[in-house]
């Protein structure tokens, strides 16, 4: 089977350029000075005009939370990967909190529901002090909670994945194991990240929307690992969100019952044909050939939707960066995938 493997390249995280001093004003004339009004000593000082830093720490947040995934797309490895998660988690809780002890980083990283909204109410104050955010503070703070749930979301679908993650034994099997049953419900969960993809939160709308889309790309790394008979609850009600696609009657709520064999390459070749990337049927020979292409079809519908988000996203935030470049691997993916179609016949000769 083709696999989507997003092993993304890295771009540091922005840093707020500040802003010049103003050149000193020439001293008033005299007669200027005795008929102007005093200012008022009460005045609120005008936001000092900075560069999105709340809009960047929103961001900074949710690199925290998607962890490996981020980092991937920041081209870190080994070593670095590890301490580069472990740094932008602890930049976060040192901001939230002022402390970055071991109890506050594992709050954050588990998505606790009280770290999440200590956290937009961070990004909220940060905003108010800030010219390009202020407007825009509630909005900022939606956002960050919106991505905060989807994203515990996702935790716990990796965590079920991990659990029941594939071996060689276990491919073939049609009928799910105890723990395989008591996976399902965390890897059918997705009233959150239904949420994140419609958030109203004006013009960060489309920043929430490819959140949610790299959110399910990461599914699709889940998807790789668990055994074939529970691919479509790791993806399905996504897919029906993004594709109007069903999930197969064949796959019935009552997880104890046996699964037919073939229903996941044709449920996948469905949504790729949904999506507008339909595997031709001169290159249906097999079951593998017609999985490839399906993935590879259905890979290329999402970055379609990143796509059509990519002009609402802002340049300033590292979300821009790492939207391109899932963009760039899944052309890639594509790209291989079509050395698997049959060429087109010879046109024959005039005579």
């Amino acid at each position: 089977m083709l696999r989507a493997r997003l092993a993304l390249v890295a771009l540091p995280l922005s840093i707020a350029c500040g802003t010049p001093p103003s050149p000193t004003a020439p001293a008033p004339s005299a007669s200027a000075s005795s008929s102007a009004p005093a200012a008022s000593s009460t005045a609120a000082p005008a936001p000092a005009k900075t560069n999105e830093e709340a809009h960047k720490f929103a961001m900074l947040a949710t690199a925290c939370w998607f962890g490996g995934f981020w980092a991937d797309a920041e081209g870190e490895t080994g070593e670095t990967k590890q301490k580069a998660i472990e740094s932008r988690c602890i930049d976060v809780a040192t901001k939230v909190w002022g402390s970055s002890e071991k109890a506050k980083i594992e709050q954050l990283r588990a998505l606790d529901a009280k770290a999440v909204s200590d956290v937009a109410a961070a990004v909220e104050k940060i905003a108010a002090n800030d010219a390009l955010d202020a407007p825009r503070a509630g909005n900022l703070s939606k956002l960050t909670v919106a991505v905060g749930d989807a994203m515990r979301e996702l935790v716990f679908a990796r965590r079920a994945g991990d659990k029941v993650q594939a071996d060689e034994q276990k491919k073939d099997v049609d009928r799910l194991s105890k723990d395989e049953q008591d996976a399902v419900p965390a890897l059918r969960a997705h009233a959150a990240l239904d949420a994140l993809l419609k958030a109203d939160v004006g013009d960060l709308g489309k920043e929430a929307h490819a959140i949610g889309i790299l959110t399910i790309v990461d599914r699709l790394n889940i998807v790789r690992r668990v055994p074939r008979h529970l691919k479509i609850y790791a993806v399905g009600d996504c897919f029906k969100a993004l594709f109007g696609v069903d999930i197969p009657k064949a796959v019935s709520d009552d997880v104890t019952k046996p699964l037919e064999r073939g229903v996941w390459v044709g449920y996948l070749v469905d949504v790729a044909k949904a999506a507008g990337h339909a595997v031709p049927d001169a290159a249906m020979k097999n079951d593998k050939d017609k999985l490839a292409l399906a993935w590879a079809g259905t890979l290329q519908a999402l970055a379609d939707k990143l796509d059509a988000d990519g002009a609402g996203i802002s340049p300033n935030t590292e979300l821009q960066k790492v939207v391109m470049v899932v963009k760039g691997k899944i052309g890639a993916e594509l790209r291989e995938s079509q050395k698997l179609q049959p060429s087109a016949p010879p046109v024959p000769p005039k005579k």
